[in-house]
C-alpha cells in the first residue's frame, strides 16, 4: 500500500514475526543475524547495533582444536575423558535408557551432533528437549545449534554481552531488558564463594580498597585473555567481587531460551561453568605460584534435598592429599547438565517447562543464600568492628551495593515466576501433573521471595551501620569542635585582660616617678589599666549579647 506525501511515495508496512522455520542451515542462520547487524536507526524502527559484536564473533574463523599443552593453564592430566560442550536430554526417553542423554565433546563432537539431528526431527512427534551448553563456545556450535533447535538469537546476544567480544567500546545499555521479554530469554545468576588462607585474621574492618583496585585491572586483563586464548568449554566468570582478604564471590550466568518446535519444545540451557576452572583462562581468583594449592579453595553450592545422604550414590576415588601440587577449581554447577533431572518427574518434564527447569531454579536459588548467609556473617564482623574503624564505612558500601545488585536480579526472577500464566510455555494438561507443576512453581516463587527480603534485610543492616558509623563519626567531630571552642574562649578571655594591659603598658612606656625614669606617678597607671579592661570586656560582652539578640530574632 502506498502513501503520497508530497512529492514522494513512502510504502507502508507493518512488522511480522519472521519464520525461522527456514533457516535450516547454518550459514543461512548467521547470515540472517549478520543481516540484523547492518541495520541502521536511520532506516529501520528495530535497528541491530546491539548485535554487532555477535555479528562479528560468528564471522571470526576459530581452530578446530586448540593445543591444550599450548594453553597457558594447561594442567590436566593424561588420559582424562573428553569434556562435553553439548548435553542433550530427550524427554520422551526413560531416564537411563539409550538417547535418552547424549553428551558431545567440545571439539570431536560437532560432527555427531550434526549426524545426530539430520534426521527427521524428533520434535514434530511431541518430544521436548533440554539441550545445555557448557562454557565458551564456538562460531561453528553456536551456528549449528542455532536452527536445528530455532534457537532466538536474543539468547547468544544476550549471553555473550560482556567484554568477550569487539564491542568496538560502545555498550548499548541492553543487558537488563523488559519483564514481558523474560519469556523467551532469561538468566539464572550463579554464585560461587572462594575462600583463601590468611594469616593474622583480622577481627574488624579490614583495608580493601587496593585489593579492589587491583581486581579490577585483573579482571579487564582476564576478558582480554579470554578473548584470546579461550578454548570451547572454558568457563567464563562474568564478576569477581572481593568481601574480606579471606573471602570474594564469582558471579556467573545460566541462560535459557524456551522454544516452541512442532509439537513438541525444547529448551536451551547455556551456563558459564564448563571446565574447571584452574584449567580454563586465569583470573584474579587464581592463587599465584607461591601458594599452596589447598590454600585457595573454591566452596560448592550445597542443596538441601531430602533423604539426600541415604541416596545410593558411586563412591568417589579418594580425594588427593592437601600437599598436592596442582591446584583445583571445580564447580559442580558444570556438573548440571550431567545428572540433571534426578529429582523431578519425567513424564511432567515432558509437558511442563517450568517444571522441568525446577533444579536450575534451585540450584540458583541455593548459590544466592549461599552467598547471603556469607555476607551476613562479614557483616556481623564489620559491625562489631566498632565505629571507629575508618575502613567499615567503604567495606559496607561495597557490600550493600553488591546485595542491592543481588537483591535486583532476584526481583527479576521473582518477577518470571509471578507471571508464569501470561508466558507462552508449555505446560502439563493432565489435572494431577498440572497440580504438581504448580505446586513446584509456588514453592519456587516462595523461595525466591524469601531470598529478596533477606537481600534486602543485609542491604538495610549495611546501611544502618553506615549511618551509626558516619553519626559516630560526626559526634566526634563536634566533640573537637566544641573543645576548640571552648579553648578559644579561654584564649579570648586572656587576650581581653593582657592586651588592653600591653597597649596602656606601651602607652606609658613604663616612664615613672618610682623607676627613676619620668615625672607621672605609677599610680596613674593602675586606674587607666582599669579603665581600658574594662572597655575591652564591654566590648567582648557586646559583642555576645548581640550575637545571641540575633540568633534569637532569626
Amino acid at each position: 500500500m502506498a502513501k503520497s506525501v508530497g512529492m514522494r511515495t513512502i510504502t507502508g508496512s507493518h512488522f511480522e514475526m519472521p519464520d525461522s522455520n527456514h533457516l535450516t542451515d547454518s550459514d543461512e542462520y548467521k547470515a540472517a543475524i549478520v543481516t540484523h547487524s547492518l541495520r541502521s536507526s536511520k532506516y529501520s524502527v528495530c535497528p541491530g547495533d546491539n548485535y554487532i559484536s555477535l555479528a562479528y564473533y560468528l564471522q571470526q574463523p576459530r581452530p578446530a582444536v586448540i593445543a591444550l599443552a599450548d594453553h597457558p593453564t594447561a594442567s590436566i592430566a593424561l588420559g582424562s575423558t573428553p569434556e562435553a560442550f553439548a548435553v542433550l536430554h530427550n524427554l520422551n526417553l526413560l531416564a537411563g535408557s539409550s538417547n535418552s542423554v547424549i553428551a558431545f565433546d567440545a571439539y570431536d563432537g560437532l560432527d555427531s551432533f550434526t549426524q545426530y539431528h539430520d534426521r527427521p526431527c524428533l520434535a514434530e512427534s511431541g518430544q521436548g528437549r533440554l539441550l545445555f551448553m557448557r562454557g565458551y563456545p564456538s562460531p561453528q556450535w553456536l551456528m549449528e545449534i542455532g536452527p536445528k533447535y530455532k534457537v532466538d538469537p536474543d539468547l547468544y546476544q544476550r549471553h555473550m554481552q560482556f567484554e568477550v567480544t569487539d564491542t568496538q567500546g560502545r555498550d548499548d545499555f541492553t543487558l537488563s531488558s523488559l519483564p514481558s521479554s523474560a519469556g523467551r530469554v532469561f538468566q539464572l545468576p550463579v554464585s560461587t564463594i572462594c575462600s583463601k588462607v590468611t594469616v593474622g585474621r583480622s577481627r574488624g574492618s579490614e583495608d580493601l580498597g587496593p585489593l579492589r583496585r587491583a581486581n579490577v585491572e585483573a579482571l579487564t586483563k582476564y576478558y582480554g585473555n579470554l578473548k584470546q586464548t579461550a578454548r570451547i568449554g572454558d568457563s567464563i566468570v562474568r564478576r569477581y567481587g572481593v568481601i574480606s582478604k579471606q573471602f570474594s564471590v564469582l558471579e556467573q550466568t545460566i541462560s535459557i531460551n524456551i522454544v516452541q518446535q512442532g509439537n513438541g519444545w525444547n529448551a536451551i540451557i547455556w551456563l558459564d561453568n564448563g571446565r574447571d576452572l584452574s584449567q580454563s583462562v586465569p583470573g584474579p581468583w587464581c592463587p599465584p605460584p607461591s601458594i599452596r594449592s589447598w590454600e585457595t579453595h573454591f566452596h560448592p553450592i550445597i542443596q538441601h534435598r531430602p533423604y539426600i545422604a541415604l541416596q545410593p550414590h558411586q563412591a568417589p576415588n579418594p580425594s588427593p592429599s592437601p600437599t598436592s601440587h596442582r591446584w583445583e577449581a571445580s564447580q559442580n554447577a558444570s556438573l548440571l547438565p550431567l545428572s540433571y533431572g534426578s529429582t523431578l518427574d519425567r513424564t511432567i518434564m515432558l509437558h511442563d517447562a517450568l517444571y522441568a527447569l525446577t533444579e536450575l531454579f534451585q540450584f540458583a536459588a541455593f548459590s544466592e543464600v549461599q552467598f547471603l548467609n556469607m555476607l551476613r556473617s562479614l557483616l556481623t564482623r564489620e559491625l562489631a568492628g566498632g565505629a571507629q574503624d575508618s575502613h567499615a564505612v567503604a567495606n559496607l558500601r561495597y557490600m550493600k551495593r553488591l546485595v542491592d545488585e543481588h537483591a535486583s536480579r532476584t526481583a527479576q526472577t521473582i518477577a518470571l515466576l509471578a507471571a508464569r500464566a501470561d508466558v507462552d510455555w508449555p505446560r502439563a494438561r493432565d489435572a494431577a501433573q498440572r497440580a504438581q507443576a504448580d505446586k513446584s512453581a509456588s514453592l519456587l516463587h516462595r523461595d525466591f521471595l524469601a531470598l529478596e527480603q533477606d537481600a534486602r534485610s543485609i542491604s538495610a543492616a549495611c546501611q544502618q551501620g553506615i549511618e551509626a558509623i558516619v553519626s559516630r563519626q560526626v559526634f566526634l567531630e563536634s566533640a573537637k569542635v566544641v573543645d576548640n571552642a571552648e579553648r578559644v574562649r579561654r584564649l579570648t578571655l586572656l587576650a581581653t585582660v593582657f592586651i588592653p594591659l600591653s597597649f596602656t603598658t606601651s602607652l606609658f612606656g613604663m616612664n615613672f616617678e618610682q623607676f627613676g625614669t619620668g615625672k607621672l606617678s605609677v599610680w596613674v597607671f593602675v586606674p587607666a589599666s582599669v579603665v581600658v579592661v574594662a572597655l575591652s570586656f564591654g566590648m567582648y560582652y557586646f559583642h555576645g549579647c548581640d550575637s545571641f539578640r540575633r540568633k534569637r530574632v532569626g
